[in-house]
């Protein structure tokens, strides 16, 4: 214990020293380093840390609704609200993405109000809430609107004019919600006459009669969806008033037979060209008469998967001349016999996914005119089809030469050799995925000269001797995964050499630790984007990328990396962004290469590198802060007296006796009362450690004049804020709900929350400064994790003393939990023992009363409102001479 507070106390010192030497250097370099680095929190992290930067990749909340607690995020794709207690859309959030998700919340009616800040959506989804109501009118405003899914939901009826103003909407989603009968709807979609998809999915409709979709005749609808609707019987004229209707889904119903097969009979003039009949509980094989029906039609796609056909024979399928997609897809087929697909002739693409074929069937293999095909899933592997493996052999694809997309995934293949390919040279992709596949021969993949993507993720290569041969021949590979193969490419020369045009090669989740004294990327000089992601990587000190000239991307995220070396250094500078999130880095002299290269780099064109980090894996002072502030911090001198203090470790001391000699004694005299000087001056500091920082920052701060502002705020009575809300990150649901009762309450008080109101890219401390001086009063939402915080015990201590120099009475501590004092620290336990503090409640008859006394403590007191009413004496006289 004596040794850990001496070294707290040296480090005190150290820092009270420093600080006027690092304050210069600090504001010069900052703006070059974050320029270079994004600081990203993918992890959670002590409360202590905060993180103002927002990227593709973080979530930012923008909006706490008061008596409804809507909680909004926004990511690069959509702006999601969420909240059990949220009563109503939000209606004063930027939706900078143009899309807007509201989910999971008790909102029961929708209107006009809602949506009407928001006159530039492209995308809105309302799935899974309670809505039982849309008031006529309520997406007037949104005319730019082309994407609408109001899915899992409580309607039974939306009004005629819900949808007037949807004058682009091209997409509607009404799935899983409480609707009985189409006349329910229909008059709603009236108005949308560039709708093109409807669902209906999962409605309880029962039936469709042949008037109910009379009032859309003048519709564009292109498809129609009512998979799962209970349909027991559809009119046979009910799809008639589509006249562009290509696409109807009628999937997992339980239509009788007759009545199916007479409405395709009446559709056969309609121009429908894809019908999904899938899921409708076929036994043994389709109706004849049904698929002759179709024949006679010009569908094109038909859709049978999910029905029981275990042997299919040319008996099945009579002449249908239009049918270029078959899907067959889970339906237990055993056996296809040869001659099945004969009376097709303009099959094209084939889905054979998850049956139970043990081998590819003659009748597939002599299917030229195929283009696609899908074989996945047919050994059992993940699905409940077959049993075994699905054999591969030396010719199967012979006589496929049209073929461009093949998938085999799920499959138990095992290895793949040379001849199996044979023929597929206009292949442009290829699906191995999770086949079990352990070798891959050399030069297995010179037939196909034209693929584009391949797939071999999931695949148990740990034990495969790769070279340059093994893909050799794929000159036109532009994207190859190989995620979860077990790799480790210890010592393994040049692998992908042999892809001449490879841009995104994809290495997620392998087991590389080191690339041993070979470079497998030599020669692979396309590379664009190389996905490293959740290896074992702890980096290496030669060049990787150095014949990869157009390498843009480098993600090695949640590896094993600690410091950046030279050739490290030289892979990724002409990159423009490289992710070493989730790495533990060590914040140490070994980062002076990053440092370098952002300072060097500064302001100029040669490089826009952006470099993705979290936090400071060690040394302890350093742990889980930004690596954005240690390289701030960082002082290369520093780092040039550890390297010579090294230097001068390893040398030998020549003689014992030269050690007890007089000048040493002489220092020794001297040292030892200095360094016990030295202990009690560092022990003073140490015990007025927040004054010393506080006055030191203050005069910092008064360069810039910011100490002005609570002063001035105070002689104009125009504060910014009316308090300034100092609180933990783990405490954030309630300050959410705080701040909204408080800001959407009468008499509204503006409140700043450092979420919402801290501008991206300023100092830390010069907001928090800025904020409490603009702010009338200071709130404290005092709780364990408040305590445990070391932001907010610094925040107390600014508050505590910008209060007392401006003679402002401006403190107001909530308690949140039980705390116990003897546990507190001293300034906050003497606080709350000569302050009358608010003590949150779970009881809601108490919390009105906590609501009420909290509005009071924060009114103006009577001298501000006087000043407040002179200042406005003095304008309206201004006003009155000029």
């Amino acid at each position: 214990m004596v040794v850990r507070s001496a070294a707290e106390l040296w480090l005190t010192t150290a820092y009270a020293l420093r600080l006027v030497a690092l304050v210069l250097p600090l504001l010069s370099f900052s703006t070059s380093v974050e320029s270079h680095f994004v600081n990203s929190s993918l992890v959670p992290t002590p409360s202590a840390v905060r993180n103002y930067t927002l990227n593709s990749s973080d979530v930012r909340m923008l909006y706490e609704a008061g008596d409804c607690a809507c909680f909004c995020k926004m990511t690069r794709e959509w702006t999601v609200c969420v909240g059990k207690e949220c009563l109503h859309v939000p209606r004063t959030i930027n939706i900078y993405n143009r899309r807007l998700k509201v989910t999971g919340t008790e909102i029961a009616t929708i209107g006009p109000l809602d949506f009407a800040g928001y006159p530039d959506l492209l995308e809105l989804q309302l799935d899974g809430n309670l809505l039982t109501n849309i008031e006529n009118g309520t997406f007037a405003n949104l005319s730019q609107l082309v994407n609408m899914s109001i899915s899992s939901n409580r309607l039974a009826s939306i009004q005629p004019d819900a949808f007037r103003g949807l004058v682009s909407l091209r997409s509607l989603r009404l799935m899983k919600n409480r609707f009985l009968a189409l006349s329910d709807v229909v008059p709603s979609l009236v108005p949308l006459t560039a709708l093109r998809f409807l669902s209906l999915s999962d409605n309880t409709l029962s039936r469709v009669n042949a008037a109910d979709f009379a009032p859309m005749r003048h519709s564009s609808l292109e498809t129609l969806d009512l998979s799962n609707c209970d349909l027991k019987y559809i009119g046979s004229e009910a799809f008639m008033p589509f006249k562009k209707l290509q696409r109807l889904i009628l999937s997992e119903n339980t239509m009788p037979e007759d009545n199916l097969i007479y409405l395709i009979h009446t559709m056969r003039e309609s121009g429908l060209k894809a019908v999904d009949l899938s899921q409708l509980r076929f036994a043994g094989s389709p109706p004849r008469t049904l698929l002759e029906a179709l024949s006679h039609t010009d569908v094109e796609e038909l859709n049978l998967s999910k029905n029981t056909l275990p042997r299919l024979s040319p008996k099945i399928f009579p002449l249908m001349p239009h049918i270029r997609d078959l899907d067959l897809s889970a339906c237990g087929i055993i056996t296809i016999e040869n001659g099945t697909f004969s009376l097709m002739p303009l099959l094209m693409r084939l889905n054979l996914a998850m049956n139970g074929l043990e081998d590819i069937p003659p009748a597939v293999m002599i299917l030229p005119q195929l283009k696609w095909l899908s074989l996945s899933g047919n050994s059992g592997s993940g699905h409940d089809y077959g049993g075994g493996e699905l054999k591969l052999q030396d010719g199967n694809f012979a006589f496929m030469s049209n073929l461009t997309y093949l998938d085999l995934s799920f499959n138990r293949v095992g290895q793949v050799t040379r001849e199996i390919f044979l023929g597929l040279s206009r292949l442009e992709e290829l699906n191995l995925k999770n086949n079990s596949l352990y070798r891959l021969s050399e030069g297995c993949f010179q037939p196909l000269t034209s693929l584009k993507v391949l797939h071999l993720d999931g695949n148990a290569f740990g034990k495969q001797n790769f070279s340059r041969m093994t893909l050799d021949g794929l000159s036109s590979l532009e994207y190859l995964n190989m995620d979860r193969c077990k790799l480790s490419f210890t010592d393994q020369e040049a692998i992908f050499a042999g892809a001449l045009r490879l841009k995104y090669l994809s290495l997620r989740d392998n087991q590389i630790v080191s690339f041993g004294s070979r470079n497998p990327f030599a020669d692979a000089t396309s590379l664009v984007i190389v996905d490293l992601f959740k290896n074992r990587i702890r980096g290496w000190d030669k060049q990787l990328f150095a014949s990869s000239p157009n390498l843009d991307v480098l993600n090695l995220a949640d590896n094993q990396i600690s410091h950046v070396s030279k050739a490290m250094m030289a892979d990724i500078a002409n990159l423009s962004e490289v992710d070493l999130v989730g790495n533990p880095i060590d914040c140490d002299c070994n980062l002076e290469p990053l440092r370098r290269y952002a300072l060097y780099h500064e302001d100029t064109e040669e490089s826009n590198l952006l470099i993705k980090a979290d936090h400071c894996s060690s040394p302890d002072k350093w742990r889980f802060f930004p690596i954005t502030n240690f390289l701030v911090r960082l002082d290369p001198d520093d780092c040039l007296d550890n390297t010579q203090a090294s230097t001068d470790d390893d040398d030998d001391i020549d003689d014992d006796d030269s050690f007890i000699a007089g000048p040493h004694v002489i220092a020794l005299y001297v040292l030892i009362p200095t360094v016990c000087l030295s202990i009690l001056a560092a022990y003073a500091i140490y015990r007025s450690r927040w004054m010393i920082r506080y006055y030191m920052f203050r005069k910092r701060l008064s360069q810039t004049n910011l100490m002005s502002s609570a002063s001035m705020a105070e002689l104009e009575g125009n504060f910014k804020y009316d308090a300034f809300v100092s609180y933990s990150n783990v405490d954030h649901a309630f300050v959410a709900r705080m701040v909204g009762m408080l800001e959407n309450a009468p008499p509204h008080y503006k409140l700043c929350v450092y979420e919402r109101d801290f501008t991206a890219g300023n100092v830390l401390n010069d907001c928090i400064m800025q904020s409490i001086a603009t702010s009338r009063k200071v709130v404290l939402v005092v709780s364990e994790n408040f305590i445990q915080s070391h932001w907010c015990l610094w925040e107390l201590h600014l508050a505590q003393h910008s209060l007392l120099e401006d003679k402002r009475n401006g403190l107001i501590l909530v308690v949140v939990g039980k705390l116990k004092l003897n546990q507190l620290p001293p300034t906050l336990r003497f606080l709350m023992k000569t302050r009358i503090y608010l003590e949150w409640d779970l009881d809601p008859s108490k919390q009105r009363v906590f609501w009420e006394r909290l509005r009071d403590a924060l009114a103006p007191s009577a001298s501000q409102k006087s000043i407040t009413l002179s200042r406005a004496a003095c304008t309206l006289l201004l006003s009155f001479f000029f």
